[in-house]
């Protein structure tokens, strides 16, 4: 979380005006916000660091044929969260 933070925070000044970044977010949950970590990505950029809005945010199962350790624990879905810089 905490690289997440001073990623965004960087970013904000690197990122033209209008500008998206694009994450592709497993279903880990945090423990510190008690939310499955795209939520928590969504909300250091809109709340805490601010500068950002969330444009569009899509959650699909992953198939247990394309995880990477079939039949185990680990992300059963993955998180595409859009996000772009303010004016």
């Amino acid at each position: 979380l905490k690289l997440f933070r001073n990623c965004l925070k960087r970013w904000i000044d690197v990122l033209s005006s209008r500008g998206i970044c694009i994450f592709v977010l497993g279903d880990t949950f945090s423990r510190i916000f008690k939310l499955p970590l795209p939520e928590v990505v969504s909300y250091m950029a809109t709340k805490e660091i601010g500068g950002y809005s969330e444009v569009w945010k899509y959650t699909e199962t992953i198939p247990n044929e394309r995880r990477v350790r079939r039949g185990c624990t680990g992300n059963l879905s993955e998180t595409v969260l859009v996000l772009r810089k303010k004016n």
